[in-house]
């Protein structure tokens, strides 16, 4: 591995030098006879032609939904509309079809195609309003053996339609709930079929009707980075008046049949299973340009990871 490191390190240098602007990689100056690293010269220009393919916002305030809620972009951070963040996840990311999304948050340096990003999807679950009577009971530990075993199935079920193997492995951060906000949030690891952990940091804004749902998207080992970064997502994304936990009306509005400890199962389990899990399967890998790039993901990332 050390050999693929060394060669990537060239690379990216010469890469960075001739760069003609901060979004276009200009290789128009490199002679690379190594088949492999002109591969990946290859593979890093498809990547930011995937990533400037996208229009984002990166100031101002992003009504969610038919004025159901309010995301206040914070500085570091953009956005792409929720068309757009479907088919990242599906077409990019190789997740189970899906539509519904309001929209992903990346951090400003990262893009959907770069290897190492990492994203917010958010979306809305209609299902009424959740009593939180039960948060202060519930036993987590005992939540996580469940989940486990009940992985292992869907897991299975997932890798049979085609979308790869996802088993959860336990908590990367135990579930913690804010009554007085009505915000619950709780990291997820998961095995997949990739080289590195998954990272599910899910994040459930309670609301009158239903609940918003940030799921955080990444790796096992970006959690340093994600955490600090939860308290301002946290307090970005608000329901709007007349949709807010408060004001839930019982003569008028539905309540869920479940409450605080099936949300964290993923409402339940017979009925959601874990395709709600979401992860970055590089689908985009595939992509015309770069028809060998599963080959230089092995060269580059791939095998021992010799020190």
């Amino acid at each position: 591995m050390k050999k693929g490191w060394l060669v990537l390190s060239l690379i990216l240098s010469v890469c960075w030098l001739h760069a003609e602007d901060d979004n276009v990689i200009d290789t128009s100056a490199i002679e690379l006879d190594d088949s492999s690293a002109q591969m990946f010269v290859n593979y890093l220009m498809e990547m930011d032609s995937i990533n400037n393919s996208f229009t984002y916002d990166t100031t101002g305030s992003i009504t969610l939904g038919d004025g159901l809620a309010t995301f206040v972009i914070p500085q570091g951070f953009k956005y792409v509309s929720g068309k757009q963040a479907d088919y990242i996840l599906h077409d990019i990311w190789g997740n189970p079809p899906q539509s519904g999304s309001l929209g992903m948050i990346f951090p400003s340096h990262y893009g959907p195609a770069d290897y190492d990003s990492w994203a917010i999807d958010i979306s809305f679950e209609e299902e009424g309003y959740i009593d939180d009577a039960d948060a202060a009971e519930m036993d987590y530990d005992e939540l996580e053996t469940e989940l486990k075993k009940e992985s292992v199935t869907s897991s299975r079920e997932r890798d049979k339609a085609g979308y790869g193997k996802m088993l959860f492995l336990g908590w990367a951060k135990q579930p913690f709930y804010d009554s007085a906000n009505k915000k619950l949030h709780w990291a997820m690891k998961y095995d997949t079929d990739g080289d590195d952990l998954t990272l599910n940091y899910n994040i459930r804004m309670l609301g009158r009707r239903g609940y918003l749902v940030l799921n955080i998207i990444g790796g096992v080992n970006q959690l340093e980075e994600i955490e600090p970064q939860i308290e301002t997502l946290l307090s970005s994304v608000n329901f709007n008046d007349g949709h807010a936990y408060k004001d839930f009306d019982p003569e008028y509005d539905k309540v869920a049949a479940y409450g605080i400890g099936a949300l964290v199962a993923g409402k339940v389990l017979a009925k959601a299973g874990f395709w709600v899990a979401i992860a970055k399967f590089w689908k985009v890998i595939a992509f015309g340009a770069v028809a060998a790039g599963a080959a230089i993901k092995k060269f580059f990332f791939g095998g021992n990871s010799e020190a």
